[in-house]
């Protein structure tokens, strides 16, 4: 089974890692002891040595009464000394009685030997060769037995394994807390995430760590990436709606005029539910996008396309004397559908506000082209411009519509880089200027203005006096 829980993790690599440190710590404490005490029992036997060496030297033919230690007089005691005289005799210790040390030709330096002694103990022997003043060669020797030095180590054995214990305790209780703060940052960020839908924040704002700080930005980001998302599924589908309200209204009115015994326009009902048709197919299969990944290098004409939207606005708005200047013809890096969602929105709009008169303009720039629709309506406040552009937002709730119009043409506008002002019509009204990027035109292309007719005058339409648009 996986182990998911970091605490359990960290926890047992703490254990495993405190046991193995004080393993290694106390093995080498205990070999850093053990070396130190044969050191120091070799220096004892070296001390006793001398005192041997000087025995023999003062009193060759009783070296015995000079070694006075309680140990040399008892049988197996384990402290021994013995001396050898070459070709001459041997003295020992009474602690040997029976036994003698294997003295096998020692040298003029000190040497020392593990050596079997009495009772099968193991005993540790230092030799040495020496001149005595009367010309003698001596070899003498001291062991002792090796029973209390490994005493003394297993003594300190016992003595430092409570304290290994205490220590190991010690490191994993600073392991758990060490943990547990390191922890914090963690559960603090779990807690602002879970704030976060108690409070309908966006963002997590606490300061964290700096081993911490790139997973809150990343999180952050990620918050902020899905708010983008569902306010733009939200736009999507209100855009949706708004987009098939115009052909719906077209093929109503169409209906209506049918019910009532007159003509039906079959052409305009028919580009209705081609446009329906659209619009549902491009809003299903794409979210909106940087047109230039979409289309890149593309061109659309706008002429037929604001044809089509103007045929309609006149059956729907019988009212309005919609005037119309626009080129022949004039290219666009902007696919149809967008096109129509800007000039049924402006003209919609228009004609729902206006009195009686509707003025429309598209003129190419060597850059831009320039799209103005002007009504004689009621205007709208300068106060009030910045504001109809969000989402939603209606002047005058008791008139029909969901206040999504502008907000669509401005967010189109922008994503193709152009630009939209509200300003004050010379009919009174409100102005519209749409200003977007326009592919430029090779040579031979027309750009004479031709004027067009809404069946009521094929008067050339004047051109009034726009007023200047205050940015936004």
């Amino acid at each position: 089974m996986k182990v998911r829980s970091l605490t359990f993790r960290v926890v047992i690599g703490a254990l495993i890692w405190i046991a193995v440190a004080l393993g290694a710590g106390g093995y080498a404490v205990l070999e850093v002891f053990r070396d130190s005490a044969i050191r120091q029992f070799d220096q004892n036997l070296a001390d006793e040595l001398t005192l041997v060496s000087v025995a023999v030297s003062t009193s060759p033919g009783d070296p015995g009464r000079h070694m006075t230690s309680p140990s040399f007089s008892r049988v197996y005691s384990g402290l021994y000394w013995q001396a050898d005289q070459a070709d001459g005799p041997r003295f020992k210790s009474r602690s040997l009685w029976d036994w003698s040390l294997p003295i096998a030709s020692p040298g003029a330096q000190i040497a020392s030997a593990d050596v079997a002694g009495p009772d099968d103990q193991e005993l540790r022997m230092v030799t040495r060769q020496i001149l005595a003043p009367d010309g003698a060669i001596w070899s003498i020797a001291v062991a002792a037995d090796l029973s209390t030095l490994e005493a003394e180590t297993a003594l300190f054995q016992r003595g430092i394994l409570p304290a290994a214990l205490s220590l190991g305790a010690v490191l994993i209780l600073a392991a758990l807390l060490l943990l547990h703060t390191a922890l914090t940052p963690l559960r603090q960020l779990r807690a602002a995430v879970r704030s976060l839908h108690a409070d309908d924040d966006d963002a997590i704002r606490e300061t964290f760590p700096s081993e911490v700080a790139p997973l809150v930005d990343d999180l952050n980001s990620m918050l902020a990436k899905n708010r983008r998302l569902r306010e733009r599924g939200r736009a999507q589908a209100a855009n949706l709606a708004h987009a098939l309200k115009t052909p719906a209204a077209i093929l109503q009115n169409e209906m209506e005029r049918a019910g009532r015994g007159k003509p039906m326009d079959l052409a305009l009902a028919g580009e209705a539910v081609d446009r329906i048709a659209t619009t549902a197919q491009r809003h299903a299969s794409q979210a909106i996008a940087d047109p230039s990944d979409q289309h890149p290098g593309e061109k659309y004409d706008a002429v037929p396309v604001l044809d089509e939207v103007v045929r309609a606005i006149r059956r729907l708005f019988p009212q309005a004397d919609l005037l119309v200047d626009i080129p022949e013809s004039l290219a666009l890096p902007m696919p149809p559908a967008d096109q129509h969602e800007i000039f049924g929105n402006l003209l919609e709009n228009a004609g729902k506000w206006a009195r009686s008169r509707i003025l429309v303009r598209l003129v190419p720039g060597d850059r831009t082209a320039t799209l103005t629709i002007e009504d004689d309506g009621i205007g709208v406040p300068e106060t009030d411009r910045g504001r109809i552009l969000h989402q939603g937002v209606r002047l005058d709730p008791t008139r029909a519509g969901s206040g999504l119009g502008l907000t669509i043409v401005d967010d189109i506008v922008e994503r193709y880089r152009g630009n939209l002002d509200l300003a004050t019509s010379s009919l009174g009204g409100l102005l519209v200027r749409v200003t977007l990027p326009r592919v430029q035109q090779r040579a031979g292309n027309p750009h004479d203005n031709v004027q067009r007719d809404n069946g009521r005058s094929t008067e050339p339409l004047a051109a009034p006096e726009l007023a200047a648009s205050p940015g936004r």
